[in-house]
């Protein structure tokens, strides 16, 4: 299972972005908060969207 984590700064066009553990660009610790642990990235979007309404995948990490 991967760990996942959302930037909590939305970017205009995608929102809020969901980011993998290992990340090559992932934000500062400050910008980020976790939101645990799942199978796929599928299933961290699904549980965010009842916070964060606009999310997305960071192309880097996630890709989708």
């Amino acid at each position: 299972m991967a760990k996942y984590y959302l930037h909590l700064e939305a970017k205009e066009s995608a929102g809020n972005q969901i980011h993998e553990s290992q990340c090559s660009h992932m934000p500062e610790k400050a910008e980020l908060r976790y939101i645990g642990s799942y199978s796929n990235p599928k299933a961290a979007e699904y549980d965010v969207k009842m916070f964060y309404p606009q999310v997305s995948y960071c192309p880097d990490c996630i890709g989708q």
